[in-house]
């Protein structure tokens, strides 16, 4: 097929250009050209193509010639139709012409922002930059720089007004400029930094709050251990009374048990009040008793089953000092929480163990010192 293209770039024209006195050989020259053109299509694979067939003229002069040929054909080794191109040489050698690569670049992206033409790799419109950074046509902003350098100082960029001169043009060899946009890259790394801080945050709470777990876990199997060892052993002290009850009267009962000191609680009062009031509950094992802590005056309970766990439970009352303490007994499964308190402050109280608020209050119009809580009440 090579030999049959340069048997074909071999035909040549007059250099004047005349056709005239040899129309009749030309004519033939064209028959023999398509002849062979046809030959060479026959030695193609099968299926469509192009062919590209470059003439020159002889004697330095290069002749313009496009011409372009659907050639169809019936043959069974064709299913389509080849497209034939004839394009004038450049040389007197054939040169690979390279296919065209696509642009995808925008024009706003690959002109310069001076004259708005586009950038070259070379010549007097190369790609060039200054101190800023921006991009434009060497001529351009050499020509930009000479013309607003003068008495007003330096020539400023363009497009950011920066101030520069010649010294800072830089030449940029690329082949094509594109400029990213990266403004949801950032967004998208911003949200995933924000995420991780959070996830990071979730477990770190979430370790916290398993070791809370395990702590408080482990403090409710203590408690629970406790109180069944405290249940097991009031039950046993019980038993036992309850079995001398049956045998001795109830007061030979006691020169049966030796008393001992189980625990010692210190109890500070400050001058020059010094006297603490106490008042026992005897279903609930409970020890209430008057307290001062700073300005405030009230009353610490501390239960007989688990002196530490109450120690410093302390519930302000008064204004002034408590005179008496008294805890409700009249009436054993009712009211176990009540508690009346006397002051100084010619007050009356009566105040709620466990919910820690003052119920009801009656004003005295002198200091009281003592106090007596007896149930009393309608019949219906």
């Amino acid at each position: 097929m090579d030999d049959t293209f340069d048997d074909i770039n071999e035909h040549s024209f007059d250099d004047d250009g005349s056709d005239n006195g040899n129309e009749d050989n030309n004519n033939d020259n064209n028959g023999n050209n398509l002849n062979q053109v046809l030959q060479a299509r026959d030695d193609l694979p099968p299926g469509p193509g192009h062919a590209v067939i470059q003439q020159h003229a002889t004697g330095g002069q290069q002749a313009h010639l496009h011409q372009e040929a659907m050639i169809s054909s019936q043959d069974h080794d064709f299913q389509s139709q080849v497209h034939v191109v004839t394009r004038p040489m450049v040389g007197p050698e054939r040169s690979h012409i390279p296919e065209p690569r696509p642009q995808n670049v925008e024009t706003e992206e690959s002109t310069c922002s001076i004259c708005f033409d586009s950038w070259t790799n070379s010549g007097k419109h190369r790609l060039v930059s200054i101190k800023c950074g921006h991009l434009f046509g060497e001529s351009c902003i050499t020509k930009w720089i000479n013309q607003n350098a003068g008495g007003n100082g330096p020539a400023k960029c363009p497009e950011c007004n920066l101030a520069t001169n010649r010294r800072d043009i830089r030449r940029i060899w690329s082949k094509s400029v594109v400029v990213m946009d990266t403004v949801e890259k950032d967004e998208a790394n911003a949200r995933a930094r924000e995420e991780r801080e959070a996830r990071l945050r979730c477990e770190k709470e979430l370790a916290n709050s398993r070791l809370a777990y395990e702590m408080l876990s482990n403090e409710l199997t203590d408690m629970r251990k406790k109180h069944d060892r405290q249940r097991a052993l009031k039950a046993r002290y019980r038993a036992e009374v309850k079995q001398l009850k049956m045998v001795y009267p109830e007061r030979e009962i006691v020169k049966h048990f030796s008393y001992v000191t189980a625990r010692t609680i210190p109890i500070t009062a400050r001058a020059p009040v010094a006297t603490q009031y106490l008042a026992y509950r005897q279903d609930e094992e409970m020890l209430v008793y008057s307290r001062q802590m700073g300005e405030q005056h009230g009353i610490a309970k501390v239960s007989m089953r688990d002196f530490a766990s109450t120690y410093h439970d302390f519930i302000p009352v008064h204004s002034k000092p408590i005179k008496d303490v008294r805890c409700y007994t009249g009436q054993p499964g009712i009211n176990k929480a009540f508690i009346l308190t006397a002051s100084l402050d010619k007050t009356l109280k009566i105040t709620n163990a466990l919910s820690k608020q003052v119920l009801l209050t009656y004003v005295i119009n002198s200091p009281l010192y003592f106090v007596a809580l007896r149930f009393c009440a309608l019949i219906n």
